[in-house]
């Protein structure tokens, strides 16, 4: 089976199977810096319901692979935006 495809007899849940195709995307190079489909259009491409694609979409987002502006849409970060939120963040934690 196509490593960009979701399999529906596979038992993994279709989000996580979009969450780890996405992921290896970004992470070869063919979507730094793009943007996204909306969601509607993701699902239908993935033959997915637009409950899962937004479940792997907040996933990605919350882990600082993508970012949403309203008006705008989703674009994938690229490693040196990822690497400087990830910092950001790192130093806005509270010591213990």
């Amino acid at each position: 089976m196509d490593a960009d495809l979701i399999d529906h007899d596979s038992g993994v849940q279709p989000w996580l199977q979009m969450l780890a195709i996405f992921r290896r995307q970004i992470e070869d190079g063919t979507l730094p810096g793009r943007g996204l489909p909306g969601e509607r259009r993701l699902a239908a491409q993935y033959g997915i319901s637009t409950i899962s694609v937004r479940r792997a979409l907040a996933v990605l987002r919350d882990d600082d692979w993508i970012e949403t502006t309203k008006g705008y849409g989703t674009r994938v970060l690229t490693p040196e935006e990822r690497a400087e939120r990830r910092a950001k963040r790192a130093d806005e934690r509270p010591e213990r």
